[in-house]
């Protein structure tokens, strides 16, 4: 018996025990087989085999790029004995017909790159009287993949064309000609796309010439209109971002300006500072230069009160009167902070909250 044979019959043996017990688990005796027949391959394999019976063992399975590495080692150990060279040239062919075969059959069936990769191993297996002729095939395969790889491209290309993306269909056909130069529609593409941005160039510098001047909802309007012929001109999607920043910008300025004029100067602060978000003009730095220190003057007189009620007198005292210096007319802190003062140099008791508030409240 040979050793591979061995093996199976070891395994068989082991599978006919049925079912056994690891650990609490059940395997079924199939299981029991494979793992057992796994086992010893292994360890066989590992350096009780010789490269020989390895050959031998993989080509009764058909796996010949596995036998005829083995074989090799085997006539390399004994380059002598004509039985291995045998073993070895069969296996060499066997290994190529069997590359050749899955390079045709992945072929027909749309696979190209596999096609490829399995026609170069057969090249590296075969003779120097069938390069030629496999090496046609390869380049053969080769110009099939550029054709559809081209193709897809131009498939690309349609669809950005219809859907007026001319900056990212000029990509797609460039790509196909870049893919296959011998693609007879991409020349015709090309001159769809090209028509279509000649067509657009009106809109387009009409549009740059109202996004100069400071009529920037007519500058947004311009640039609609051309990017509805030309959706992905980045100097038209620069131009209308820009548009519609400094359409925000005076929408939140004006915001702004009406809170200001009301007295809500925290209000005014934060139209401002997102009018400063969208542009940083100088009507917004105007606007925060001299209503910011009237909102902090408000901060600074509700934490003053807030002492106050607590009964801090010190930091009720300077709350207040960074506040007044901040704001010098807010009123309601000039009865208050002498009050304040005094008691907190202690030439008059310390106001209570009900006085405060009267104090205030007559203010």
């Amino acid at each position: 018996m040979g050793v591979f044979p061995a093996i199976e019959w070891f395994g068989r043996t082991v599978g006919g025990l049925g079912i056994v017990f690891a650990k609490g688990v059940r395997f079924p005796a199939e299981e029991v087989a494979m793992r057992a027949f796994t086992i010893v391959s292994v360890l066989l394999l590992a350096g009780c085999v010789s490269h020989e019976d390895r050959g031998d063992h993989y080509a009764e399975r058909g796996d010949w790029d596995r036998a005829l590495a083995s074989y090799e080692r085997a006539v390399a150990d004994d380059p002598d004995e004509p039985a291995l060279e045998r073993k070895r040239a069969n296996a060499l062919e066997r290994a190529r017909a069997a590359h050749l075969a899955t390079a045709r059959a992945e072929r027909a069936a749309g696979k190209l790159e596999a096609a490829i990769d399995a026609m170069r191993r057969a090249l590296e297996l075969a003779s120097p009287a069938e390069r030629d002729a496999l090496n046609a095939e390869l380049a053969e395969y080769s110009r099939e993949r550029a054709r559809r790889e081209a193709l897809a491209h131009l498939t690309e290309a349609s669809v950005h064309l219809a859907g007026a993306r001319l900056s990212a269909a000029e990509g797609s056909a460039r790509a196909a000609v870049a893919s296959d130069p011998t693609t007879a529609e991409a020349p015709a593409m090309l001159e769809r796309i090209a028509q279509a941005q000649r067509a657009a160039l009106p809109a387009i510098e009409r549009a740059l010439a109202v996004g100069r001047t400071s009529d920037h909802g007519g500058a947004l309007a311009a640039h609609q209109e051309a990017l509805a012929a030309w959706r992905d001109h980045p100097e038209l999607l620069a131009g209308a971002a820009r548009a519609v920043a400094h359409l925000e910008h005076d929408r939140f300025l004006a915001l702004a300006q009406q809170h200001a004029a009301a007295g809500d100067f925290a209000g005014a602060v934060a139209a401002a500072e997102a009018a400063r978000g969208r542009v940083y003009s100088p009507a917004v730095r105007e606007l925060l230069g001299r209503i910011a220190p009237l909102a902090q003057a408000r901060e600074l007189a509700s934490a003053g009160s807030r002492a106050l009620e607590a009964g801090d007198l010190g930091a009720a005292e300077a709350s207040f009167a960074r506040a007044l210096e901040l704001d010098p007319r807010l009123p309601q802190l000039h009865p208050l902070l002498p009050t304040v003062t005094r008691s907190v140099i202690g030439f008059a008791p310390v106001p209570t909250v009900a006085t405060s508030r009267r104090a205030a409240g007559s203010a």
